[in-house]
């Protein structure tokens, strides 16, 4: 069966100002073609939902992918519809951060392999994306992901954001929050995988 897949990233949803919502329908009319040939439809949304990962954004993000879904299936009332979420760097809220994250930072990367996925590192480096999963939950309508599975986010074997990135063209003032880390025994997608055998 063939599906199609929409790719959006970088929407970098603010509160305010986002010129991608008023590009909804045509991001529908340019999908619409295809739909008589595919028995389902996938919005990949690959990182930086969010310019800062603040809930408010979320909200904004949602109502616009919530359009998204609603005029594809305007189009075809039958047709599955799904949303594949990866975080980015700008999915991390960082006015949550706390103290205790920076100085567990340090040490992540010596311990990569032996980190316990379900232990308080990784609860306390993860915790500035809790605003991400818990919008990723609330529109696939699933539960959230546990702090102890983002480890598994991926089968691409790394780590998904437990800081900012060094990504040629990222800020530096975002840069110096740290780098990505990579892991050896990772297993990605494990939700999203599912999800795309259902279709």
């Amino acid at each position: 069966m063939r599906i199609a897949v929409v790719h959006l990233s970088d929407i970098h949803f603010q509160v305010h100002s986002n010129p991608i919502i008023s590009r909804a329908e045509k991001i529908v009319a340019a999908l619409r073609p295809v739909l008589q040939d595919v028995g389902g439809v996938v919005f990949a949304v690959t990182g930086d939902v969010a310019f800062s990962g603040m809930k408010e954004e979320y909200e904004v993000a949602s109502g616009f992918l919530i359009s998204l879904r609603d005029a594809t299936t305007q189009t075809d009332p039958h047709m599955p519809i799904e949303f594949v979420f990866i975080p980015g760097n700008h999915d991390c809220n960082f006015r949550s951060e706390g103290d205790a994250r920076p100085a567990l930072r340090e040490g992540v990367a010596a311990k990569m392999d032996a980190l316990d996925p379900s232990g308080e590192i990784v609860c306390q480096v993860t915790n500035v994306q809790d605003e991400f999963f818990a919008f990723e939950a609330a529109l696939r309508a699933q539960p959230e992901i546990p702090k102890s599975d983002r480890l598994r986010f991926g089968s691409v074997n790394f780590l998904l954001c437990l800081t900012a990135t060094t990504l040629p063209g990222c800020p530096e003032k975002m840069r110096s929050r740290g780098r990505y880390y990579f892991r050896r025994s990772c297993s990605l997608l494990k939700r999203q995988a599912a999800m795309l055998r259902r279709i």
